[in-house]
């Protein structure tokens, strides 16, 4: 297990970030100390991570990635092409702006 300050560095995120993934359900420590209330993660759930950044990335809503994560494939697949075909009409969009301009 590791602590949430060396979660934070090895994800690259801030702790007030991991908090915030906890509050919401997105991203469980293990284990919270009764004691001091401090978190700590698995090893584990830095793949977790990486597809939390990812989907973000994307342009993903937590909200929206919360549901990506518990997703059977078929479902994900959908959805990741959905959003594809988003973001293709919103580079079109950009693209007509910029010869408009």
């Amino acid at each position: 297990m590791i602590t949430i300050g060396k979660m934070s560095q090895a994800c690259q995120l801030s702790v007030k970030t991991l908090r915030w993934y906890d509050q919401t359900g997105l991203l469980k420590p293990v284990h919270i100390d009764e004691k001091t209330g401090f978190r700590y993660y698995s090893l584990d759930q830095i793949d977790r991570v990486i597809l939390i950044k990812r989907y973000k990335r994307f342009g993903f809503s937590l909200e929206e990635i919360a549901s990506l994560l518990e997703a059977e494939e078929d479902s994900l697949t959908d959805s990741l092409f959905q959003k594809r075909r988003e973001l293709d009409a919103q580079i079109l969009e950009l693209q007509q702006i910029s010869a408009e301009m």
